[in-house]
């Protein structure tokens, strides 16, 4: 009964995993065809999310802003998907080059232009997220099958 359970927890977040790296890829692929305008850099950093139990994460933080049909918009999102990682350099590399840039092309929905983003295609975040999903959903059919047989 217990692996059942554990079976089933594996489960679900594994699709909650999956589902979101599918959602992300589909967002990466609507940005190829959005619009575009130059934008320019608010804000940016690299943030340490440390905590005693998981160690250290980073994430790039950006603030940009841009202009559609004369209104004003900012925006925060690097990529679809991006959740920084667990090493620093990376990251770091990101804040620094939008923070040394005049200006960044913005990918806006043309439909929601609120909606931007200032890099498209598959980053390494996506990657991760799909890959663990699909990790979760393999030990999730061990452990059934598992169960099954006890």
């Amino acid at each position: 009964m217990k692996a059942a359970i554990l079976g089933l927890c594996l489960f679900a977040v594994g699709v909650v995993l999956l589902t979101s790296g599918i959602r992300s890829l589909l967002m990466d692929n609507q940005a190829l065809s959005w619009a575009t305008t130059e934008g320019t850099i608010i804000s940016s950093k690299c943030v340490d999310y440390s905590d005693w139990d998981n160690g250290s994460s980073y994430f790039t933080h950006v603030d940009y802003r841009y202009i559609v049909a004369g209104k004003s918009y900012q925006g925060d999102r690097i990529a679809f998907g991006y959740s920084g990682g667990w090493w620093r350099r990376p990251n770091q590399k990101i804040a620094d080059r939008l923070s040394s840039a005049k200006t960044v092309l913005v990918r806006y929905d043309p439909e929601r232009p609120s909606t931007a983003v200032l890099a498209y295609g598959l980053n390494g975040s996506t990657v991760r997220t799909l890959f663990i999903g699909t990790w979760l959903l393999l030990v999730t059919a061990v452990v059934l099958l598992h169960a099954g047989r006890s």
